[in-house]
């Protein structure tokens, strides 16, 4: 009889596990599908593989933890296409590639994993030939002044476009660091600037659950909603 009860209850915590209930919140394995099968991790991770926390600087003494919240598609047979339109309307958004933000970052797509964006769009003179793409951080200033930032992952073809995720947050210099200001903001102020000046369409909004609870006492994703907007790169 003992024996019996020992298997039901070693039973009952692998099912507990397959399902998934005992999973410690928030992991760099989390994940939401989208849409139409679109499987995108919900974290931004660093070079290690752990979800990243703005280099340990602390906001309301707790640990932050940096969200997905955009995802841009461009309807396009060319990855190279693709990208060549995401860097044009980055710019007329008013982003570019800039210095002086850390880089080496990584996300989960459709089960694979994807480095930062590091493509190039011209090639300059000076390059060698098989040189490796510099990562890179698009941002709306200097990292010396108040700015809007984000790293941008991919693209996967999904649903007959290319699809990138981004993790964008604002930010203020002080002292020797930087210190975050929002996840919210920055959303909302690329999405105005892509559609407003780039062309850009918004077509809706998926909640990825990637929100931890205020009542969280050690971790915490600051002013984020949980949302990530999706934008329709075109190009103009």
């Amino acid at each position: 009889m003992k024996l019996i009860f020992t298997i039901f209850i070693t039973s009952m915590i692998n099912n507990l596990h397959a399902q998934g209930l005992n999973k410690v919140f928030p992991n760099p394995n989390d994940h939401e599908i989208v849409t139409n099968g679109f499987d995108i991790g919900i974290w931004m991770l660093d070079s290690k593989g752990n979800i990243a926390h703005w280099l340990d600087q602390k906001y309301k003494n707790k640990q932050l933890r940096e969200p997905i919240n955009v995802i841009l598609c461009v309807q396009t047979q060319s990855p190279i296409e693709a990208n060549i339109i995401l860097d044009k309307s980055m710019r007329q958004a008013g982003f570019r590639p800039r210095n002086g933000h850390s880089n080496g970052y990584r996300v989960l797509i459709n089960n694979d994993v994807y480095d930062q964006a590091s493509f190039k769009i011209e090639k300059k003179s000076t390059e060698k030939e098989g040189e490796k793409n510099k990562e890179f951080t698009y941002s709306n200033a200097s990292f010396l002044k108040l700015n809007d930032h984000g790293r941008i992952f991919g693209p996967v073809f999904q649903n007959n476009q290319y699809c990138y995720t981004g993790a964008f947050s604002i930010e203020v210099p002080q002292a020797r660091h930087h210190v975050f200001v929002s996840f919210l903001e920055a959303r909302k102020n690329l999405e105005e600037n892509l559609i407003q000046k780039a062309g850009a369409r918004e077509t809706g909004y998926a909640f990825l659950h990637n929100n931890i609870p205020e009542d969280d006492s050690n971790l915490t994703t600051g002013d984020h909603d949980g949302n990530a907007v999706i934008l329709e790169l075109l190009d103009n």
